[in-house]
């Protein structure tokens, strides 16, 4: 019997998705564990586990609705990483099924920079220092030094979580310019990674912050989340695919 383990939040009801796990149902005997990972708030979860299992269950019994199923799930915690672990750690699966949200809404496909902290810290040994500008306004400071070096590190640290990690950081003044130069002046670095805002809402990107950054001599690698598209009834999800 193969496993397959699908992971969705607001999208487990797609017609893309319950069309795969029919497929594969009907394909060979399949047993699925689907996840959920816990919504805080409640306006952003769109039905129950009860609900999602139902519907797993029926694209899983195929048309005829009598071929046996073999479904479970679960609700686990926030981080939808770690939840995957426990659960490859738990059981083991031939497959995993990622369902989630338009790309332009989707918090899980906008993880770029923590991404490519993961893949330079598993590639070689790399020390991360992290530059948070000063924010005066503190509606504009969306997390703390200390949230921020909390998430680097945990990147860092790889899949395992047990890789050594390199990772300090510090609050500089409001120039981010002056700032990554005097971080220069002060220490020696390989490379560069900026993370900032969408180019419509980024006064980094529109002061050309970049092209002077890479005046500097160092490589320069920019991260910046796709712009949120405003919702819309095409937007619900019984309505779009998995992103």
């Amino acid at each position: 019997m193969r496993r397959t383990l699908v992971v969705a939040n607001r999208t487990a009801g797609t017609p893309d998705l319950l069309a795969e796990v029919e497929r594969r149902a009907a394909a060979s005997l399949t047993a699925f564990t689907l996840l959920i990972p816990e919504i805080k708030k409640s306006k952003s979860a769109d039905w129950t586990l009860e609900q999602a299992l139902r519907a797993i269950r029926k694209a899983a019994a195929g048309e005829t609705g009598k071929k046996a199923t073999h479904v479970e799930g679960r609700v686990t915690g926030l981080d939808p990483l770690a939840s995957i672990q426990q659960a490859v750690a738990e059981a083991q699966f031939d497959e995993i099924l990622i369902s989630t949200l338009p790309v332009k809404r989707s918090r899980w496909l906008r993880t770029d920079l923590l991404t490519e902290i993961e893949r330079r810290a598993a590639a070689s040994l790399t020390a991360f220092t992290l530059l948070i500008p000063e924010i005066r306004k503190s509606k504009s400071a969306d997390w703390t030094l200390e949230q921020a070096l909390q998430a680097i590190r945990k990147a860092a640290a790889g899949a395992t979580g047990k890789q050594a990690t390199h990772v300090d950081g510090r609050v500089t003044g409001i120039d981010p310019l002056a700032s990554i130069q005097q971080a220069v002046a002060d220490a020696q670095f390989d490379e560069i990674l900026i993370s900032t805002l969408p180019v419509k809402r980024s006064l980094w990107l529109r002061t050309d912050l970049v092209a002077e950054v890479r005046k500097l001599g160092l490589p320069v690698a920019v991260f910046t989340p796709p712009e949120e598209a405003k919702m819309g009834l095409k937007d619900l999800p019984t309505m779009t695919g998995p992103g």
